[in-house]
């Protein structure tokens, strides 16, 4: 231990900085789990997942299609990413209902393309689009939105397989066009 006042001096001083520095490091790495758990939990993070399912919109069958892909087709280990409006309170009990598997949810409008980029649209396996009824949105405006989000993803990411949902069968051209497969 130190003897001199100069010692002691010194020693105080790494004691005191050394104790300051440590509850920094801390208190930032603890700062950044919890924000990565807020951002999630509010759907505001960026997918890295690769070769997962994008599901684009929401509407009353959305449910029942992934109930069949999580239940009865062959997910595997697959991360199925959610990009939608919905509020918290309509996200977390469907994420309580499929616990079991890995779904991860994205807020945001699936038609702009940084929202996409988010979802890592790019490394998907394929993206499905429903008819966005979740905003109380025309008939027709939910089927421009669904063409609209297909023209985006096939201009981002022409390699994942598109499959998309039209309420009116007279917008099936225009999805075609598209390149949604």
């Amino acid at each position: 231990y130190p003897i001199t006042f100069g010692g002691r001096l010194v020693g105080l001083t790494l004691i005191v900085f050394g104790v300051g520095l440590m509850s920094l490091f801390t208190a930032t790495i603890a700062s950044i789990f919890v924000e990565r758990r807020m951002k999630e939990g509010r759907g505001l993070e960026t997918i890295k997942e690769k070769d997962h399912i994008v599901i684009c919109g929401w509407n009353q069958h959305t449910e029942d299609v992934l109930k069949g892909l999580t239940m009865y087709g062959s997910m595997g280990e697959r991360t199925i990413v959610l990009i939608n409006e919905l509020s918290v309170d309509e996200i977390d009990p469907l994420r309580l209902r499929h616990h079991k598997f890995n779904l991860r949810f994205l807020r945001g409008d699936f038609v702009h393309e940084d929202v996409l980029r988010m979802a890592n649209i790019g490394k998907a396996a394929f993206a499905l689009i429903m008819a966005d009824l979740s905003g109380g949105r025309s008939s027709d405006k939910v089927d421009e939105r669904t063409i609209l989000a297909s023209l985006t993803i096939e201009s981002i990411a022409p390699n994942v397989k598109t499959i998309a949902e039209v309420i009116s069968a007279e917008n099936k051209p225009h999805l075609r066009r598209a390149g949604v497969d």
